[in-house]
């Protein structure tokens, strides 16, 4: 696990932004997707929309978290507040991992603290990515997608970069 420096505005990966990276048989990649997820089912869809996507294109996976209050535990006074929220991240971590096993190409897991349009708009900048890749429940937006009043996906549709494709993953029940 290593830190990276600043990602705002072209420049590198602030130093709360953790890079967990994985590499992958393409030494050198020419071109990047960025890939936001959360603990939900909505961005385990997204992921693996984008890993196909990716493939197809011989890209590299930039997969974003951005940390908020749900990677915590509800009692700020537990002794083991930060410890729970690192098995949190970790958590999400593995399952990424376990969801790319078979992607053949490089990625990397990063985890920021930041607003998730910040965080991955930014991203988008940095490894100049071909496109970012979210999920959306289809006729209604996921619950945190409504931070500040307008949905993830809409406010990184008009912050992005590049394109952004938001992958849509019927409610079940």
């Amino acid at each position: 696990m290593g830190t990276t420096g600043a990602l705002a505005a072209g420049g590198v990966l602030p130093p709360s932004v953790v890079e967990l990276a994985r590499g992958g048989p393409r030494a050198k990649l020419t071109s990047n997707l960025v890939v936001g997820v959360d603990r939900s089912p909505v961005s385990m869809t997204a992921l693996r929309k984008g890993a196909e996507i990716a493939g197809l294109l011989g890209s590299g996976l930039r997969v974003v978290h951005a940390v908020d209050l749900s990677d915590y535990p509800v009692d700020p006074d537990g002794d083991d507040w930060e410890e729970q929220a690192r098995s949190s991240v970790e958590s999400e971590r593995s399952a990424v991992s376990e969801a790319l096993a078979s992607y053949p190409g490089a990625w990397s897991f990063i985890v920021m603290r930041a607003d998730p349009t910040i965080a991955l708009a930014a991203a988008a900048r940095r490894f100049d990515a071909l496109m970012v890749v979210v999920g959306a429940h289809t006729g209604r937006w996921h619950r945190l997608g409504h931070m500040g009043g307008h949905p993830v996906a809409q406010r990184l549709i008009e912050r992005s970069p590049c394109p952004v494709l938001v992958v849509g993953c019927p409610r079940q029940g």
